[in-house]
């Protein structure tokens, strides 16, 4: 499928679900991972060193504002870029007008913004919906000021796909409860149907999270270093979804992964 086709759908679709997406995603919408994501963002901001005195963020792919309400809270003025009108336009309404602007993207580059703009770039669980995702990576590198902070989140890392012995066993174990809600979205059905004649289809346009397709990060930091960026550090932890039994999930997250953060600086 081309590009352009892929895009636009990625507008339709998410146009179209903007009211129930934060239900759609307890594995983001819950308590455990919205603090670990409080303390990631607090730990990369605290490594920028540009100039501003008042610091400039873009949220790209800004959704409902997962992002964006952990920025508000540091103080930040902040960019909400995202490809749907209705994410905006939601969000926009609901937050604090003075410190919020929003914007929305072309799908293909960020022509909207100038060289050095943005005192931080962050991504969160995006990267899967761009098809040329390191071409998004170096539009992020040219509108990050020099010693502004680059930040991704929420895309599965190398173990994931390895499924170690230990994952694996963490997996047997740590779903307690049938996520019954699954049952009553008749997107699933449309899914599975159209699955039937396109394996590859997902319905929120997922690209890249096949075994054969998938983000790959250390692809994405020798593009960095290429450009003489700074990869501060890359760490790796275990998502947390809501049907997990949390004891079980304590048990294993020191033991395996299969999510990563980039954090890198733009020298």
């Amino acid at each position: 499928m081309n590009q352009t086709k892929l895009i636009q759908d990625n507008f339709e679709v998410h146009d179209k679900i903007y009211k129930e997406y934060d239900k759609r995603h307890t594995e983001i919408f819950n308590y455990i991972e919205q603090l670990s994501l409080q303390q990631s963002l607090n730990q990369a901001f605290e490594l920028i060193q540009t100039e501003s005195l008042e610091k400039l963020v873009l949220d790209f792919g800004c959704g409902t504002g997962n992002l964006t309400n952990h920025l508000l809270q540091l103080g930040v003025k902040v960019t909400g870029a995202n490809v749907s009108k209705n994410f905006n336009t939601t969000f926009f309404s609901l937050s604090r007008k003075k410190k919020f602007q929003s914007v929305q993207l072309n799908g293909s580059d960020l022509s909207n913004f100038l060289d050095n703009t943005f005192d931080m770039v962050a991504t969160y669980s995006v990267l899967h919906h761009i098809p040329d995702y390191l071409a998004a990576v170096q539009e992020f590198i040219r509108v990050t000021k020099p010693g502004g902070i680059i930040y991704f989140d929420h895309e599965v890392n190398e173990e994931y796909w390895k499924k170690s012995e230990v994952y694996n066993e963490f997996l047997r174990k740590v779903v307690t409860k049938r996520d019954w809600s699954k049952y009553l979205k008749l997107s699933n059905y449309y899914t599975k149907l159209v699955q039937l004649f396109n394996p590859r289809y997902q319905f929120e346009v997922d690209i890249h999270v096949f075994e054969d397709d998938h983000i790959e990060w250390e692809a994405i930091q020798k593009l960095l270093i290429n450009h003489q960026r700074q990869v501060l550090y890359k760490k790796d932890y275990l998502l947390f979804k809501k049907n997990y039994d949390l004891h079980i999930y304590d048990t294993f997250k020191d033991t395996c992964t299969d999510m990563a953060v980039l954090v890198a600086r733009k020298g």
